[in-house]
């Protein structure tokens, strides 16, 4: 067989068609290689991405919850409010109809004259039909006592309550002529242009400030100044005292000089005789009904109001409570949106990280081929060193290596090939 002379590695190396062929597949393997990384950082990038999309839906929903929570807290503090003024309204309502219904019952009796005398309800309602005809009311209806004081002038007045107030004489007249033809029975009247007051004088005021002594009569009661000369001429010499020992000693030291009634209505007479005993349980009395119809229809006014905020405010509450509410249904269908929002950016992430992970997992598995092949070419590279040593070798020896040099090499060109073209799904 013919012998070559390879002198130079070099030219042995053209020989076995390595040269020129053999430096562009280095460049092209070198350049894959580079594409290949390329190509890893650009699988990194959708990772980094994704996890950025999902950490900014993730933080949306956080604030999303966050607010539905507050807003559910506000929900529920303007449901208790709400409650507590349904209840408050309720109680109101319930108190100014429970004050409704007695207001008019003593409207009706006073109306009525329930509870007068005969003689007395005959006079007040021709008095009404004459317009007037100079009749004031009773005395009942002209004063205004502390509620703490009704019992005590309730006892010392007695009938006395039931006396008609007139203008004058003349107008008494006229009224005893109606009941006496019309047999109505006796009335005692009270005409205001004569009668007369009378009060305790100096020494007897001094006993005022004895122990147990409430003061004078006709002092801590309310009336039109018109009907003064009546109230002293009833009250004006009528000392109330708190309980019976002590009207004892205030009128053993007056020399019972002056009436008195203590606080339970028992009464030490001027001269010294006294009344006194229990008293029988009546629904009302003349001046406590007079009281009682003053006080509940300024109560009534001021229930009305109330219950006209009250109501006010359950309205607002009710329409605060609706838009929260609605606020916090919105809230929950945002927040429910976010979910799908975050999971679909989880799923995104998912993807991208197991794109990654596959194609990390080809290219390690290129790089473990090509470095198997490197390895393989160095031993053929060493073995066409060694035959360029030798000067004489036979043309099948040099033709197989030069064969599967570049078999190699083809091989070294495929798997960075490969590497390059890794599948982007």
């Amino acid at each position: 067989m013919e012998k070559t002379n390879v002198s130079q590695p070099s030219e042995q190396y053209a020989s076995f068609g390595l040269g020129r062929r053999n430096v562009f597949m280095w460049l092209a393997s070198l350049f894959m290689l580079l594409s290949g990384a390329l190509r890893i950082v650009y699988y990194s990038s959708p990772v980094e991405d994704a996890e950025g999309v999902w950490d900014e839906e993730n933080d949306r929903l956080k604030a999303l919850n966050e607010a539905a929570r507050e807003i559910s807290e506000r929900t529920r503090r303007a449901g208790e409010e709400y409650e507590r003024l349904t209840a408050e309204s309720q109680k109101l309502l319930s108190i100014k109809q429970e004050l409704g219904s007695r207001l008019k019952l003593l409207t009706e009796m006073q109306r009525d004259y329930e509870g007068y005398n005969l003689s007395v309800k005959q006079v007040l309602m021709e008095a009404e039909r004459r317009g007037g005809a100079g009749v004031h009311g009773v005395v009942a209806s002209i004063l205004h006592a502390p509620q703490r004081l009704e019992r005590a002038l309730d006892m010392v007045l007695g009938g006395t309550l039931q006396n008609v107030v007139v203008d004058r004489d003349e107008d008494a007249k006229a009224m005893i002529e109606y009941l006496k033809r019309n047999r109505y029975g006796r009335a005692t009247f009270l005409p205001i242009s004569s009668i007369r007051g009378r009060t305790l004088d100096m020494g007897e005021r001094r006993l005022l400030s004895m122990p147990g002594c409430v003061g004078l009569a006709s002092e801590m009661v309310t009336y039109d100044p018109i009907y003064r000369g009546i109230v002293e001429n009833l009250l004006g010499r009528t000392v109330i005292a708190e309980d019976l020992n002590s009207g004892i000693a205030i009128q053993r030291a007056g020399r019972y000089q002056f009436r008195l009634v203590t606080l339970d209505g028992d009464v030490m007479h001027s001269g010294g005789s006294m009344t006194g005993g229990s008293v029988q349980s009546r629904m009302t009395s003349l001046l406590s009904r007079e009281r009682e119809i003053t006080e509940s229809t300024e109560n009534m006014k001021k229930l009305t109001e109330k219950l006209a905020q009250a109501q006010n405010q359950l309205k607002k509450g009710e329409e605060e409570r609706a838009a929260l509410k609605k606020e916090r249904a919105q809230l929950f269908d945002d927040v429910h949106q976010q979910e799908i929002a975050v999971t679909r950016a989880e799923d995104h992430l998912a993807r991208a990280r197991e794109e990654l992970n596959g194609h990390t997992g080809r290219a390690a598995r290129v790089n473990e081929a090509r470095a198997q092949l490197a390895e393989q070419k160095a031993e053929i590279l060493s073995q066409l060193d060694a035959l360029g040593q030798r000067r004489e070798t036979t043309e099948d020896e040099g033709e197989a290596l030069r064969k599967k040099a570049q078999a190699l090499q083809t091989s070294l060109f495929a798997v960075s090939y490969t590497h390059l073209t890794l599948p982007t799904t």
